[in-house]
């Protein structure tokens, strides 16, 4: 049941844009699943959320194409060399780094939410090419 409720709270978020991913692993390591277990379960279950949640996307305008492309083949490269490199971090450094960067995003969102005049949300069509 809980595998069950991680997976649904991941995919919600996913749709919404927040990045499946951190809810997953803070949900599975608090679990006591394995820092790098739990990216190798995220990696399974991202491409069939993040598919359907870019067909939904790009249905409605939101994907931005000139801007995605060129995010999408860096993002692969980065992949390469974020498995590579967790190979050689400790995990627990690997911890570190995540609830570090975690973090700062988490402080910058809430920094955003009291700007005067900060949009709520995106129009519509949002500069989708």
């Amino acid at each position: 049941m809980i595998s069950f409720l991680i997976g649904m709270a991941s995919a919600v978020t996913a749709a919404l844009g927040f990045g499946s991913g951190c809810v997953m692993l803070i949900c599975l390591t608090l679990q006591g699943v394995g820092r790098l277990a739990a990216s190798g379960i995220n990696l399974l279950f991202f491409p069939l959320t993040g598919g359907v949640s870019l067909v939904l996307h790009h249905r409605h305008g939101l994907v931005n194409w000139k801007i995605a492309l060129p995010m999408l083949v860096a993002g692969c490269v980065g992949a390469l060399l974020g498995c590579w490199a967790a190979g050689m971090v400790p995990q627990q450094w690997l911890s570190r780094l995540f609830g570090g960067l975690l973090l700062v995003l988490s402080v910058r969102e809430l920094l955003a939410c009291f700007k005067k005049n900060a949009p709520l949300h995106n129009p519509p069509h949002g500069g989708a090419n």
